[in-house]
């Protein structure tokens, strides 16, 4: 798979998909300070899309500290706390510049692990609650800014602190997920005939159909989409 490069220096959405060398390289020659660039956790294959996904690399909370006025330091110390008893310790700590995240490094997952992948994102986001752990920052195409580039919202540097490097297998976090109860669905037993079927959509194809809709009007525009990152 590939990861995505993205910079926006040019007042423009530029995304890139390379591979893990080339990504590299890329990289190490962006100039110093460049503001508001980022690159996905997970790999993809021509596009940067759920339906292009390749591997799931990692697990992630984004914690939006400066809304709570929380400090990291506090916040640090609140999640030590947690360790080994809500959820193993992470692989890294990256301060955002407004707020920190927290990345489990994962022995790559196919896509087929994705139901599994977005069940423990539902559990990490529901045990840091309290410290301002976003909702929306759940999804398998989530982008996070580059390390030693400039936050412009708040100007500051954005960093890294590594506590292991080395993946773990995902089934690390199976002890700490709550039981899934085995419940009986009865079906009813007959259904009226009529013109319009009884069932449009199922969950499953609703949510595909809106992702449709979301990268159709993202294309329509552009992806020009400044402004509207947490509502899209």
């Amino acid at each position: 798979g590939k990861a995505a490069l993205v910079r926006t220096d040019s007042g423009k959405w530029v995304e890139k998909l390379y591979r893990q060398k080339k990504f590299l390289t890329e990289y190490e020659n962006l100039p110093p300070a460049l503001p508001d660039a980022y690159f996905s956790i997970n790999s993809f294959g021509h596009r940067r899309r759920i339906e292009n996904l390749v591997n799931l690399n990692c697990f992630h909370t984004d914690l939006d500290l400066y809304g709570l006025f929380q400090t990291p330091e506090f916040a640090l110390s609140e999640i030590e706390k947690l360790y080994h008893t809500i959820f193993p310790p992470p692989s890294l700590i990256y301060n955002s510049g407004r707020g920190l995240w927290l990345l489990w490094l994962l022995e790559p997952m196919p896509r087929q692990a994705l139901e599994y992948w977005a069940r423990c994102q539902s559990y990490l986001i529901e045990k840091l609650g309290h410290l301002g752990a976003d909702k929306k920052a759940c999804d398998a195409t989530r982008v996070v800014r580059l390390p030693n580039t400039l936050n412009s919202k708040c100007n500051k540097l954005t960093y890294f602190t590594v506590l292991d490097p080395n993946p773990v297998r995902a089934e690390i976090f199976k002890p700490y997920l709550p039981q899934i109860s085995q419940t009986r669905i009865q079906l009813p037993k007959k259904q009226k005939s009529g013109n319009t079927h009884p069932k449009l959509f199922s969950p499953y194809s609703l949510n595909w159909a809106i992702i449709d809709d979301l990268e159709k009007l993202a294309e329509m525009r552009g992806r020009s989409l400044m402004g509207h990152r947490e509502l899209y």
